[in-house]
Formats: structure tokens, C-alpha cells, sequence
């Protein structure tokens, strides 16, 4: 062709001489002039040869091309023949191209640990190298220029110049360590620029050298994560109680935080259950950041520290964690008043008073402080029966509970109607937050202690020792067994029959008899029944348990049976006479 471009003869350089008269024994060299004023290094004669033995294509030293880039040489031949050497032939001048400025023949330079076009100033460890691939017409001594270019965390343009056209010893692959220190003042997400230049003429001028492909690294930075706190916690101290319905984690507003930022958190407790990795999370607008996790975690680390971190994600590189906040979790003090109290439906005072009792109520612990299933729980009892003795109930032992919101268990119905009058009766329940069997680690709730109240438990009433009186309709009479009230209409009388008082009903309506105390079953005597004459029975919440028509006749006896019998009333339509006498009771 009629110019050379200088990566063509990267490999090799070849004259071909043309065959004119030339016979096998003739002597040929050949001669590349390199332009006035190129070094020598850019001239080249070769030693001559016959041509039968070296050919017409004849190879020079590629280095002559370096010298002479974007100049023009000069190419002949000289023939000798039987010891008579020839005039040269006519030259060939031949213009050589300039290699252009990020030829991409030439490699890029390359930082080591940088992934893509991203570079991680903040995984450096302080050995990584700047590499650029051995070149076209690469010669020890050519003179070279490096230099790095970005922006530091002020957003000021800064740069760390390496190399001003020094002559390097290389002929394969330039390494040299990469300056880190100068790296790690540079700002996140900005441009990195490294720019190489080479004279490929050994000429220490800046102004003729090539610049190799420039290498643009975008800059991630290690960034500055200072610790996060926990919501909940004033100070570096958790009460558990503070975190009953919330556990957040706070990470502050770190510099240089960007809205496409993700933030997991971790909270670094006992294995397994009593720690927890949030899911990454976008940051979204930028600033102080509230991130919730499972307050469950907190049950698990009762009296033991705890360490928080962050960790921010930035386009799909994770950085190394925060500084750790450290936490302390408090134990729940036993009887801390933000536990629940047992207590007994129906008695939510002071006063256990036997005597209500209807054989239904559930005892009940309201929804407590972190409360999960699988916890373990404690219950029991603890009375004085009326000889002094004490006396226990235990209902639970360390078993795991399947609730989430409460306990709701049975009172016991038959041991409680056990205790004596006037003492003291305590439930005690405790719970072991972190599922672990043992009592002697269980937190106790809140105490319920009732004063008991019994009555003496009447079970016959014969109503010899009520006085012989008439109760008008709307009116009441109160004796040990039974509160007897009348309604509008209705009307009774105690009188005395064969030395024995007995109840007598008169005018129609209905009459209730309250019983002091609850039966499973009641029997009773009437007589002189003639009409329509209805009996039911109720318990203690006026809930309906049995109906009967009382049997005619002058003397019968009416039987109930079915737990929980509270009241009954006995009804009327006719104005009539009869009798009632002769109550059992059955506990």
C-alpha cells in the first residue's frame, strides 16, 4: 500500500524486493531510513545474504516503526554481484501512520479488584496493582506518562500523577502498585479516570506521546456507617415491656445515603429464634430511616446483650456492616405491673365469696407483654383448708401453651369450695418467655390473692325455724337457706301444721326462691295441689336449666337434677292453697 499503519507490523516487518535481473548467487540487503532527526533506533540495513538462501522478502526489526510514527522512511535494496556492489535501487518512500490517540489496539490500564467499570475503594486492601497489557511496538525505554483523575468527598476535582515520561525497563505487561491511599479520599459514585500515555520513540515529549484508552471507573466508596439505635430503647438499655407491640431499628441518615439505597438490618442475639436479618428495604427518601422487625426476638434474650448493625446495599454491591450498637435486653422483674393478673370471672375484687360460685367460671389471664405460643406456663393454687392445713392446686407445669392472646382455663370449682373461711387464697402464674422448661428462670406475673368468704352449706331446710308470718305480693323474707320474694299478685304464708311449719302459697302468681348456695340437684314435699302449678330452676346467670309441672295430689314430692342450680321459681294461675316443704340440697 502506499502507507504503513504501525499495528500491521506489530508482528513483523517485511521488504519484498521484485526479481528483475536478480540471479541466485547475488548478494542482497536492504536498507529502512528512518525520517531526519529519528534516532538511530529508527534506521535499519540488513546484513547481505545471497538470495538463494534468504529469498526476496527480507524481515526487519519491527522497532524501526516506532521511531518513525506519522513520518515518512525511505526503503531500498543494494545487489552484489561476483564482489562488485551496485548502486542502491530507487527508493520506496513509504509515509508511516500515526497511531491515534485510544486506538483500541492498545490496551486500557486496569485497577486489580475492580469488577466491570465499578471500583470498591472500600474492599482495597492495600496490594492491588495498575496493569496495562504488553502493546504494539512495545520497546524497553520507551517514555511514559500516568496519571489518575476524580473527585474527592468535598466534590473538588483532585488527581495523583504517577508517572511525567519516564523511560520503563518493560517489554511484556507494565505493573505498578495503584495508589490507595489517594483512592480512598475519592467521593462515592463519582468518575475515575486513569489515562496512560506512551512515546513510542523514547522522546520525553508529553506533547507527542499516545494516549492509550482511557480507563473510566465509577468510584464506590467505603461509606461511613455509624451505629443505628433501637426505637424503643432511651439508652442502651431494653425493657422488654417497652417492646410489646414494636421493635424498631433506627438508622440514622449516613453520609452520602442515596434514595435507591437498600438497608437490611440485623438484630444479633441468642441463635435461632432470638435473632432476626431484615429483607433489604429501599430507602426512598433520603434521611432517618425506621426499620420494623419482630418484637418476638426480644423474649429470647431476656438479661443478655444484644448487637444491632445495618447494612447498606448500593446497585447490587453490599458494604461491610455499621458500628454496632450495642444493646442491653432487661429481665421483666417478677409482679411487674405491666404483666396481667389472674383472676376469677366474677370476682374482681378482694372478696372470694365460695357461696357465688355456679360451677362455670374460667380463670383468665389477659394477653401479655410478647406473649407467643409455645411459651411455657405455670399455674397453681395455694389455700388453707379449714383445719389449717395448707393446700395446693396445680393446673399447669411447664407445659407450652398454644395461645396468643391470654390463658383460659377452668377454675376449679370442687378445690376451691375446699377452703376455709377467712383465709387467704393466691394464684400464681409464671412464664417462661423463651420456651424453655424451667420454672426456676420463668418470670411470675402479678399475684391475685382473694380474702375467701364461705357460708355454711345448707343442705335441708324444713322452715321449722321460721317464724309464722304472712308475706304479702312484692315483698321479700330472708332466711339461711333463701331469699323468698313475691311478685304483684302473689302472696305467702308460713303457719304451722302438725307442729311443723311448712310454706303455703296463695294468691296466683310467681314466687322466687334465691338459694345461698349452688346445687346440683333439689328435692321437695308439696301438697294439695290442684291446678296448674310450674317449678324451674336457674343458675347464677339467670340462665334457664329445667321446667317442671309440679304432680297433683296431696302429697308429692318434685325432683330436680342438673349442676348449677342457683334459683327457682314457682309459679301460679289459680288462686289456690297449697303447700312446700321439706327442701334437700345436693352439692
Amino acid at each position: 500500500g502506499d502507507t504503513l499503519n504501525p499495528i500491521a507490523a506489530r508482528d513483523s516487518l517485511t521488504v519484498v524486493v521484485p526479481q528483475g535481473d536478480l540471479l541466485p548467487p547475488d548478494l542482497l540487503s536492504v536498507t529502512w531510513t528512518g525520517a531526519a532527526g529519528t534516532p538511530a533506533g529508527g534506521s535499519h540495513t540488513t546484513t547481505a545474504a545471497p538470495i538463494s538462501t534468504i529469498g526476496r522478502e527480507i524481515s526487519i526489526p519491527t522497532s524501526v516503526v516506532a521511531f518513525n510514527l506519522g513520518k515518512a522512511v525511505t526503503v531500498t535494496y543494494t545487489v552484489t554481484r561476483n564482489g562488485t556492489a551496485y548502486p542502491p535501487s530507487q527508493p520506496l518512500t513509504l509515509p508511516v501512520q500515526a497511531i491515534p490517540n485510544e486506538d483500541g489496539a492498545l490496551p486500557k490500564p486496569a485497577i486489580e479488584g475492580a469488577v466491570g467499570n465499578e471500583l470498591n475503594i472500600g474492599s482495597l486492601v492495600g496490594t492491588e496493582n495498575l496493569r496495562i497489557a504488553a502493546w504494539p511496538l512495545q520497546l524497553s525505554g520507551q517514555r511514559v506518562w500516568l496519571r489518575y483523575d476524580g473527585t474527592d468527598t468535598a466534590g473538588n476535582p483532585t488527581e495523583e500523577i504517577v508517572w511525567t515520561g519516564q523511560a520503563h525497563n518493560k517489554t511484556g505487561e507494565l505493573v505498578t502498585l495503584a495508589p490507595h491511599a489517594w483512592l480512598k479520599t475519592l467521593k462515592e459514585g463519582t468518575d475515575l479516570k486513569v489515562t496512560f500515555r506512551l512515546n513510542f520513540d523514547k522522546v520525553a515529549d508529553a506533547a507527542t506521546a499516545v494516549t492509550f484508552p482511557v480507563r473510566t471507573y465509577t468510584v464506590r466508596a467505603a461509606l461511613t456507617l455509624p451505629q443505628p439505635s433501637v426505637k424503643e430503647a432511651p439508652g442502651t438499655n431494653l425493657n422488654p415491656i417497652a417492646a410489646k407491640d414494636a421493635l424498631t431499628i433506627v438508622v440514622p441518615h449516613y453520609t452520602d445515603m442515596l434514595g435507591t439505597d437498600k438497608l437490611s438490618v440485623t438484630w444479633a442475639g441468642t441463635a435461632g429464634a432470638g435473632s432476626h436479618t431484615s429483607a433489604p428495604v429501599d430507602v426512598g427518601t433520603v434521611g432517618i430511616k425506621n426499620i420494623p422487625i419482630p418484637n418476638s426476638v426480644v423474649a429470647f434474650n431476656f438479661g443478655k446483650p444484644v448487637v444491632v448493625t445495618y447494612t447498606v446495599t448500593r446497585n447490587g454491591t453490599a458494604h461491610p456492616p455499621s458500628q454496632a450498637f450495642s444493646l442491653s435486653v432487661l429481665n421483666i422483674p417478677s409482679g411487674d405491673t405491666g404483666l396481667p393478673t389472674p383472676i376469677i370471672d366474677g370476682f374482681a375484687g378482694t372478696e372470694f365469696d365460695i357461696s357465688k360460685l355456679v360451677g362455670t367460671e374460667q380463670l383468665r389471664i389477659g394477653q401479655w407483654p410478647l406473649q407467643v405460643s409455645g411459651q411455657r406456663v405455670w399455674l397453681r393454687y395455694d389455700g388453707i383448708l379449714p383445719n389449717g392445713s395448707a393446700t395446693d392446686k396445680v393446673v399447669r407445669s411447664g407445659v407450652a401453651h398454644s395461645s396468643t392472646t391470654g390463658l383460659i382455663t377452668p377454675a376449679d370449682y370442687a378445690w376451691l369450695r375446699t377452703l376455709k373461711n377467712g383465709s387467704a387464697l393466691t394464684i400464681t402464674f409464671k412464664v417462661n418467655f423463651d420456651k424453655v422448661a424451667n420454672e426456676s428462670t420463668a418470670v411470675i406475673f402479678p399475684l391475685r390473692t382473694y380474702q375467701v368468704k364461705t357460708v355454711p352449706v345448707i343442705l335441708k331446710e324444713n322452715f321449722d325455724a321460721v317464724p309464722v308470718q304472712y308475706i304479702p305480693p312484692g315483698n321479700s323474707l330472708d332466711i339461711p337457706s333463701m331469699t323468698i320474694t313475691t311478685t304483684a299478685g302473689a302472696s305467702i304464708e308460713f303457719f304451722s301444721q302438725t307442729n311443723k311449719n311448712v310454706l303455703a302459697f296463695g294468691n296466683a302468681g310467681t314466687t322466687h326462691l334465691q338459694f345461698k348456695s349452688t346445687y346440683s340437684a333439689i328435692s321437695f314435699w308439696h301438697s294439695n295441689i290442684d291446678s296448674n302449678v310450674t317449678a324451674s330452676v336457674y343458675n347464677a346467670n339467670g340462665a334457664l336449666l329445667q321446667t317442671k309441672t309440679l304432680p297433683t295430689g296431696l302429697s308429692e314430692t318434685s325432683f330436680f337434677s342438673v349442676p348449677g342450680i342457683r334459683r327457682m321459681e314457682i309459679r301460679h294461675s289459680a288462686s289456690e292453697y297449697f303447700n312446700v316443704d321439706n327442701f334437700v340440697f345436693t352439692i
